[in-house]
């Protein structure tokens, strides 16, 4: 996840530079209340430095929540097999 309010131009180079997807999740400030949008992305291992970089050189006071996933799927990740966990 990544809070920013650059959050247009962190998900559009997510996509040209990272080739992945990204989704954006509404949020609200709890001490500002201010509305803002929320970057959801999912990343292979090798690439979270470049993300990382990414993000902080279009926003160094960026928030950015990094959290391993147990299995991802869909597109640029792996196909669901019934027979996998």
């Amino acid at each position: 996840l990544i809070i920013t309010g650059e959050y247009e131009q962190v998900a559009r180079q997510i996509g040209e530079k990272l080739r992945r997807g990204t989704t954006f999740l509404y949020g609200e400030g709890s001490y500002t209340g201010k509305e803002t949008k929320v970057v959801l992305t999912a990343v292979k291992r090798q690439q979270l430095a470049e993300l990382k970089e990414l993000v902080t050189d279009i926003d160094p006071k960026a928030f950015i929540i990094v959290q391993e996933a147990h299995q991802v799927l869909g597109d640029g990740f792996a196909r669901y097999n019934k027979n996998s966990l």
